[in-house]
């Protein structure tokens, strides 16, 4: 079964709309991700991946902790990552959350006909296969995938 995987920051959760995120992160402070808004309305993206479910798919996260984070601030950035998907994005296998460090590559977790939908171009280009760049309305790109069937 091929997994759907969504980055968070700037993809899902509304990260960089919170008031001073980036001097919350050089603070080792988890505000910004305890508060992050989602980006869409996740009624209208859970009927969607209700129906990729439905055809199949399994819904997963790959997502980084702050550059330069200590082990600490890594660890509660995690918990804090994890405790905003069960209130804001609970579609995801808890068995394909993954929260790590820049320093493994997001590739590392493909496996065959997996799809990435990412803000980052850098994780995008990377990846070995198809990709949704969350640059665009993932909603409607989504929804696209759900059509090829």
């Amino acid at each position: 079964m091929a997994t759907i995987y969504f980055d968070m920051d700037g993809t899902i959760a509304n990260l960089y709309g919170v008031k001073n995120w980036l001097t919350y992160l050089r603070n080792s402070d988890v505000h910004p991700y305890a508060v992050a808004k989602p980006i869409y309305e996740i009624s209208y993206l859970e009927i969607v991946i209700n129906k990729l479910k439905a055809m199949g798919y399994d819904i997963g996260i790959i997502s980084y902790v702050a550059h330069n984070s200590t082990t600490e601030y890594a660890e509660a950035i995690a918990r804090t990552k994890r405790n905003w998907l069960a209130h804001h994005f609970p579609f995801a296998n808890p068995d394909k959350i993954h929260i790590t460090t820049k320093d493994i590559a997001k590739n590392t977790y493909y496996k065959n006909g997996d799809i990435l939908v990412d803000d980052e171009q850098t994780n995008l280009d990377n990846w070995t296969g198809n990709t949704i760049n969350a640059n665009k309305n993932i909603i409607w790109e989504l929804y696209k995938l759900t059509e090829r069937n």
